[in-house]
């Protein structure tokens, strides 16, 4: 399956990992969390972001467990857009869903499928380290950023820390849900240390099911 190459490859491009290719369904992935059910319908052959993956659920458990509630909500690069509904369903607020084409344009199936198209989530295009759009900018300052399995090819590390420090303030938080796959995951810490500081969450109910699955809560400077 190409979740399993995905996750033991050392050496994948990361332009073959995002580029679209033909449609290959697998099983729907969902997820049991409180009162709702959860069901992403996949597509192997778009890309990582046409799968939900580990670190999607280990962060919404994470959100289910925090009473606090935030004003406006950007998830990078959230594919399926799990993170996002699920946090929008949980505490009622503005989320902003951010990806590459195709997988801004099946955000609202997915949302349908969800039954949570009557909740204030957008959806719009975000390339990492390039201009943001007029869409986003409309919806800053965001108070929390949420940023899950994103961290997996060199090339996107430092665009992905330049899109950070354009997407967030003094007063945002961030949180990473990061599966640790290669050794190489440690550059984009050491990139993103020159901005930002990060503690890692001691959630193991969130994360004891995954292998190498971490948390992590992050500032700016």
């Amino acid at each position: 399956m190409l979740r399993e190459l995905f996750e033991d490859s050392d050496d994948s491009s990361g332009e073959e990992l995002l580029a679209p290719q033909k449609q290959v369904l697998v099983q729907d992935y969902i997820l049991d969390l409180g009162s709702n059910q959860w069901i992403i319908k996949q597509n192997a052959g778009l890309g990582t972001g046409g799968q939900a993956w580990e670190a999607a659920e280990a962060m919404c458990r994470y959100i289910a467990l925090q009473n606090k509630s935030f004003k406006s909500v950007l998830e990078l690069g959230a594919g399926t857009g799990l993170v996002g509904m699920f946090c929008a369903h949980h505490w009622n607020c503005p989320v902003l869903l951010t990806d590459i084409e195709p997988f801004v344009s099946r955000f609202q199936m997915h949302l349908d499928n969800n039954q949570v198209s009557h909740l204030d989530i957008t959806g719009t295009e975000l390339f990492w380290g390039r201009e943001l759009n007029e869409t986003v900018k409309s919806k800053m300052p965001f108070d929390l950023i949420l940023v899950a399995d994103c961290i997996y090819h060199p090339d996107l590390f430092q665009p992905l820390v330049d899109t950070l420090l354009d997407v967030s303030d003094e007063n945002t938080e961030i949180w990473i849900a990061h599966k640790v796959r290669r050794k190489g995951d440690k550059m984009f810490w050491k990139l993103l240390k020159k901005h930002f500081v990060s503690e890692k969450i001691d959630a193991p109910s969130c994360t004891h099911m995954f292998n190498k699955m971490h948390l992590y809560k992050t500032k700016r400077k």
